[in-house]
């Protein structure tokens, strides 16, 4: 079972950090469809949208946006969401479906998405400053060392190989 919950947990946690992308297209795709149109209604076909999602989903969050898909084509719109945000379980996912539901029928939701897209890359970027922090201090001690030690190594290899070409010139 904890190997299960720890595949889970690292699948949300990659998910996670694959949503900003995911939310940032469905917005260039909506700045497209805006830009061609200045209508009062939105008409917005979120099939299409996903699909073109799919061309550069990772493999962690391939499978679940293609049953969304399957599941937008064969059922309801809107009971697909709701699945969609049933199987992944996110705080932020569940945000993102209820404005899709709104963008579904009709309604302007760019600049609930513009915001949800800036909550989800703050919240990336204070996972990735955790996940750095979480790295050993030696490590990062250890390392300045090293460079310095790589860099003599160059500087000695540079410097012998032009001593030896100058040689030649006197």
């Amino acid at each position: 079972m904890t190997d299960l919950k720890d595949k889970m947990k690292e699948k949300k946690m990659r998910i996670e950090m694959e949503l900003p992308g995911f939310v940032r297209s469905i917005l260039y795709k909506l700045d497209d469809i805006k830009a061609d149109s200045k209508k009062a209604v939105v008409q917005v076909d979120l099939i299409q949208i996903f699909e073109d999602y799919l061309k550069v989903a990772s493999d962690i969050f391939y499978y679940d946006v293609s049953v969304l898909v399957v599941e937008m084509k064969a059922k309801d719109i809107e009971t697909a969401l709701r699945n969609f945000n049933e199987r992944i379980g996110l705080a932020e996912v569940s945000f993102l479906v209820n404005a899709l539901i709104g963008l579904h029928r009709g309604e302007h939701q760019g600049e609930a998405l513009a915001y949800l897209a800036r909550d989800m890359d703050i919240k990336a970027k204070e996972a990735l400053k955790k996940k750095l922090n979480k790295l050993p201090r030696r490590i990062k001690i250890a390392s300045i060392p090293l460079v310095a030690v790589t860099l003599a190594s160059l500087l000695y290899v540079i410097g012998s190989h032009l001593i030896k070409s100058m040689g030649g010139l006197f």
